[in-house]
């Protein structure tokens, strides 16, 4: 799938895009829009390095370092394991300075996210990055600074009543991008 805008607006994004995200039952890919610009993918597309937004938590995490390194290693790139810790919520009565309490969580990640790239390195060059934030937008910021032109995700499905609606970080990550999204559906 290509998402693509024309002057008069988007011909193939918005709640479209997300449907297909939330209903696909194979890969998808996702392109964001060029900005009007005449932007083309490197010669070297997805170049040297692809980016793999992961999740920490369970047995889901091993499984998409797994697939995203098996895609890095056909295109003959490294990988970047990227996670978020979101922000802490805390009510203003509460008060109190939550950075350390931040701090430690983006530590344990950086911690898990570290072992997930070590095992990953029998495929492939790998190394990850963890920040804390918004998810969608820190994606978005790690992918431009790191320069990746390809982020995979794994479409997941609710979790609960709360959790967020499958494909829905994925798409977030998209609208915010500026680089191709490849989202897969977890077996």
């Amino acid at each position: 799938m290509i998402a693509k805008r024309s002057p008069a607006g988007p011909t193939f994004m918005g709640s479209t895009t997300l449907s297909v995200l939330q209903r696909t039952t194979i890969p998808v890919l996702a392109v964001p829009w060029a900005g009007g610009t005449d932007a083309r993918p490197s010669p070297s597309w997805p170049g040297e390095r692809i980016g793999a937004a992961i999740e920490l938590g369970g047995s889901a995490a091993s499984a998409d370092v797994e697939v995203a390194a098996r895609i890095a290693k056909w295109f003959g790139s490294s990988l970047l394991l990227l996670h978020v810790v979101s922000n802490i919520a805390a009510p203003e009565w509460l008060g109190g300075d939550l950075s350390a309490a931040e701090r430690i969580r983006v530590a344990h990640a950086q911690q898990q996210v570290d072992s997930l790239a070590t095992r990953a390195l029998r495929t492939v060059r790998t190394e990850g990055r963890v920040s804390c934030g918004h998810i969608a937008d820190e994606i978005a910021a790690l992918v431009a600074a790191e320069r990746v032109e390809l982020l995979v995700t794994a479409l997941r499905d609710r979790r609960g009543w709360f959790g967020a609606r499958r494909g829905s970080v994925s798409y977030h990550v998209l609208s915010h991008a500026v680089s191709p999204v490849l989202a897969y559906p977890r077996p």
